[in-house]
């Protein structure tokens, strides 16, 4: 993929990121909004009733305070009630906000972030997947998943370090000090690594298929190697003797 292809790619996700700050924004506003009205109605309607009570008590209808004081503690009660309805409506949409933002971000890192970025991303995502798991069992796999997706990220990580499939793609290029310089950097890595916990069975097996190979190249050229630096011997000792 080339590097236009990537730009534009990463523009798309940051603008679809914008467009959901902009909708919670307007949700946010919403919400507000219909809490007002719904305030506005309940204090109109506590105004009318009482209005017509007095007018029911100027008209010599008996109206008791108590009647009086029960009117305004309904429309206090739904005072209350539809504000703690606002702030559970504000609180689910944030929240709801939150975890598809971050969503959004892990899967941006995942795909253009560096390094550390990609593996804060598999870890954000799978913390957030284990802690909806409903049984110890799903939660158990999705640990051993998330080590796996660390682990290939790792490798593949150190591939591009020494750029793996380019060298290898070019063995036949490489002068035998690049081979034995390459062979002892992979054979380090190789002791580093364990099975399962830093490395997958696959990619551990790629790296020892590697190391075996560039041992076998430095083999074959053995002789080769000798035999060139003889020959180099024997002319320094041919031009001295000139």
């Amino acid at each position: 993929m080339d590097d236009a292809r990537i730009r534009a790619q990463q523009n798309v996700e940051k603008a679809r990121i914008a467009v959901m700050l902009s909708g919670i924004t307007q949700r946010k506003a919403l919400l507000k909004q219909e809490y007002d009205d719904t305030i506005a109605t309940i204090n109109k309607e506590e105004r009318d009733t009482l209005a017509k009570m007095d007018k029911a008590q100027k008209a010599g209808v008996k109206v008791t305070p108590e009647q009086r004081q029960q009117v305004k503690d309904n429309a206090k009660q739904q005072r209350v009630f539809a504000e703690l309805q606002y702030m559970k409506e504000s609180y689910d949409l944030q929240k709801d906000w939150q975890d598809k933002n971050l969503e959004s971000w892990i899967d941006y890192n995942k795909e253009y972030g560096t390094y550390q970025e990609k593996r804060l991303a598999i870890a954000q995502e799978y913390a957030m997947k284990i802690a909806k798991a409903e049984t110890e069992g799903e939660r158990a796999k999705l640990g051993k998943d998330r080590d796996k997706e660390l682990q290939v990220l790792g490798f593949e990580e150190f591939k591009k370090g020494i750029d793996f499939d380019k060298v290898f793609g070019n063995i036949d290029k490489l002068s035998t000090d690049m081979l034995i310089q390459l062979q002892s950097k992979l054979s380090e890595y190789k002791a580093s690594l364990k099975i399962g916990v830093n490395i997958s069975p696959e990619s551990y097996k790629e790296i020892q298929d590697a190391v075996l190979g560039l041992e076998e190249k430095i083999a074959d050229r053995a002789p080769i190697d000798q035999l060139k630096a003889g020959y180099d011997e024997y002319r320094q000792a041919t031009n001295k003797v000139a």
